[in-house]
C-alpha cells in the first residue's frame, strides 16, 4: 500500500465543515492540512454530455457491510514525485495568511528578482513576453472594473477562480505557473530554461529551495481582511462543552447564539444583532496543556501531639515520586523521587515576675502578666534515585538510532570540488599533488 493503494480499516466520512467542493473547475479544498500518515479519497458523480458518470463507490452501493468501499485515492501515506497522485495536488494556490479577504484596495503583484539591475521587476527581460508584467502572463489580468476582456493592469478579483476570500487565497488559474506554463509563453529553448522554475512542481518543497539560481519570484500587494462572525480557538479537537463566549460580559447560549466546530476549533457567531452592535465578544476554553498522562505519587504524614495546652510538638513527613512514560528520560526531564521530613515544636507560658521587674522603673505602670513564646522547626530533603526511565535514573542523551542520512548525488549541490589526492610514492596516481606552494 502506499503506491497504487492503501487499505484502510476504520475511515471516516468527513463533514461538510472540514472541506469544500468547487463543481465547477473539479477540486477539493480542506480546511486543514493533512497528516503524513493520514489518506485521503472520494467517491463523486458528474455529467458529461448528458450522460452520467460515477468515480469510487458510495455506501448505498454496496448490500454487504462486510465489503469493502473502493474509492478513488487523492493522498497516501507516501509521498513522492514519481507517484501518479502526485500531480492531483494543486500547486498554485498559496494562501496570505488572513481571512475574509476584501475586494476593496486588493492588490496583488507578482515580481522576478533580476541579478542585473538586483530589484524586483514585474516582468522578465527576455523571451517572448519581454516586458509583458507577469500578472498577464499568469492570466491574473484579463478583465477590468467591469469585468470585460480588457487588461487593466489590475489583479482580477473572482471569487472561486482567483480568489477564495474567506481564507484568504489567492489561485492562479493555469497549473504550474512559474513550471511548464511559464516555458510555453516564453516559447521554449534555453532563454526559457533560464527562468523556468520547474523544480517547484517537480520535486518536494525541500528539494525545490536548493535551486537558488530559480527561486527568485516574489508576490507583493496589500489587502484589508476582517474576521466576519467566525472566531478562531487556534486549537484543534477541543473538548465538547468546554467553550464559554461572552458579549459584553453576558454569557451567551451555545446553539442559539453562537455554534462550534469542536473539530475545527472555530466559533461561530450566529446572532447577527451582536455583530451589528459591535459588542465586544470574549472566547474561552479549556486548556488541556496542564494535563499530563505521567504518573505521579504524593503522600504525606502530618502528626501534633499536645502535652499540654502550652506545650505542643509535631512532626511531617511527605514523599513525592514520578513514573516515566518511556525508557527514555531526556536531559531536562528528570523524574523526581524526593522524600522530605521535618519536626517542629511551639511552647508557651506567662509569667508575673518581668511585669514586677518593669513596675520598678518609674514610668511604668504594667498590669498584664508577661508572656514566652518560642517556635522552632527543622526540615530536610532526602532525594532518591529513580526507580524508571534510563537505566533507573540515567539520563537519554542519543541513542544513534537516527543516525544515517540520506544524499541524492543527483543533486548539483550535493558535490563539492575535492583537492588533489596526495601520495608520496614513485607510484602515484597524481603525481601533480606534491607540487603545492612550488
Amino acid at each position: 500500500g502506499g503506491k497504487d493503494y492503501e487499505k484502510i480499516e476504520q475511515a471516516r466520512l468527513l463533514s461538510s465543515s472540514e472541506y469544500s467542493v468547487n463543481s465547477s473547475l473539479g477540486y477539493i479544498t480542506l480546511s486543514s492540512a493533512l497528516n503524513p500518515d493520514e489518506v485521503l479519497a472520494v467517491a463523486f458523480q458528474y455529467t458529461y454530455r448528458g450522460k452520467t458518470y460515477q468515480v469510487g463507490e458510495f455506501s448505498a452501493d454496496i448490500d454487504n457491510t462486510s465489503n469493502s468501499l473502493y474509492v478513488k485515492m487523492l493522498k497516501g501515506t507516501t509521498t513522492s514525485p514519481q507517484l501518479p497522485i502526485w500531480h492531483l495536488m494543486m500547486k498554485n494556490v498559496y494562501s496570505l495568511g488572513a481571512y475574509q479577504i476584501q475586494s476593496t484596495n486588493f492588490k496583488f503583484d507578482v515580481k522576478y528578482l533580476s541579478d542585473t539591475t538586483g530589484t524586483e521587476l514585474n516582468y522578465i527581460p527576455e523571451g517572448n513576453i519581454n516586458g509583458k508584467p507577469l500578472l498577464q502572463v499568469m492570466n491574473l489580468d484579463r478583465l477590468d472594473a467591469n469585468k470585460e476582456p480588457n487588461v487593466d493592469g489590475r489583479f482580477d478579483f473572482l471569487e472561486g477562480y482567483t480568489v477564495v476570500a474567506s481564507k484568504g487565497r489567492v489561485i492562479f488559474p493555469v497549473v504550474e505557473p512559474f513550471g511548464s506554463h511559464l516555458k510555453k509563453a516564453m516559447g521554449g529553448g534555453a532563454i526559457a530554461d533560464k527562468y523556468v522554475y520547474q523544480e517547484l512542481y517537480d520535486c518536494t518543497l525541500p528539494v525545490a529551495r536548493q535551486y537558488s539560481d530559480k527561486n527568485k519570484y516574489v508576490m507583493t500587494g496589500e489587502y484589508q481582511a476582517s474576521a466576519g462572525n467566525v472566531i478562531r480557538l487556534n486549537a484543534m479537537n477541543v473538548p465538547r462543552g468546554s467553550v464559554v463566549v461572552t458579549a459584553g460580559g453576558v454569557t451567551l447560549t451555545e446553539n442559539s447564539d453562537y455554534t462550534v466546530d469542536y473539530n475545527m476549533g472555530t466559533v461561530t457567531i450566529t446572532n447577527q444583532s451582536i455583530i451589528d452592535a459591535g459588542t465586544n465578544i470574549s472566547v474561552s476554553m479549556e486548556n488541556q496543556s496542564t494535563f499530563s498522562m505521567q504518573r505521579k505519587t504524593l503522600m504525606g504524614l502530618d502528626l501534633d501531639y499536645a502535652f499540654n495546652k502550652d506545650f505542643h510538638v509535631g512532626a511531617t513527613l511527605m514523599h513525592y515520586g514520578e513514573k516515566a512514560l518511556t525508557e527514555k528520560v531526556s536531559i531536562g526531564d528528570e523524574l523526581v523521587n524526593n522524600t522530605i521530613w521535618g519536626a517542629n515544636v511551639s511552647y508557651k507560658t506567662n509569667f508575673m515576675w518581668l511585669t514586677n521587674l518593669l513596675n520598678k522603673i518609674p514610668t511604668v505602670n504594667a498590669t498584664a502578666p508577661s508572656s514566652f513564646n518560642f517556635k522552632g522547626e527543622f526540615a530536610q530533603l532526602i532525594p532518591h534515585q529513580a526507580k524508571t526511565g534510563s537505566n533507573a535514573g540515567s539520563s537519554y542523551i542519543d541513542d544513534f538510532e537516527s543516525t544515517q542520512s540520506g544524499i541524492d548525488l543527483r543533486s548539483p549541490y550535493s558535490w563539492f570540488l575535492a583537492s588533489t589526492p596526495y601520495d608520496p610514492s614513485a607510484s602515484a596516481l597524481f603525481p601533480e599533488a606534491g607540487l603545492s606552494n612550488n
